[in-house]
Formats: structure tokens, C-alpha cells, sequence
């Protein structure tokens, strides 16, 4: 079954990201500016590349160690 053409898993995805940005500003979604939005996402974009990076790093001290052995 689907709402408006979207599948009930993409209503949970995004239900769930809304929620998560209603508690990192500890208000309803609806009282946030679109300043505050763009903000939140720039932030989860920096964190996500810093995660990328540490990933890629310890997959490099891997193979290094890997080749070492």
C-alpha cells in the first residue's frame, strides 16, 4: 500500500529524520526556521564526511598491516 505515491518505509525514513531534528533542537519541527534546518543539515554533512574519513583511514592502517605481516 502506498500514501501519495510513496512507499510506508519512505514515511518512516522520514518521520524518523524529522524527529531526530525536532530533539536536537529540543522543540517541534513546526517552530524552527529554515535557517535552523539548513544549519542541522550542513552539520550531519560535516559529521558524515568526518566519518568517511576515519573509515577510510582505518581501512588504509588495514591494508598496511595486512601487507606487513
Amino acid at each position: 500500500m502506498s500514501i501519495l505515491g510513496r512507499s510506508p518505509r519512505t514515511f518512516d525514513n522520514y518521520s524518523r529524520h524529522v524527529a531526530a531534528l525536532a530533539l536536537h533542537f529540543k522543540t517541534l519541527p513546526t517552530e524552527l526556521d529554515p535557517e535552523q534546518v539548513k544549519d542541522y543539515l550542513f552539520e550531519l554533512q560535516q559529521r558524515s564526511k568526518t566519518i568517511q574519513a576515519s573509515h577510510h583511514a582505518w581501512r588504509q592502517h588495514l591494508r598496511v598491516r595486512a601487507w606487513n605481516c
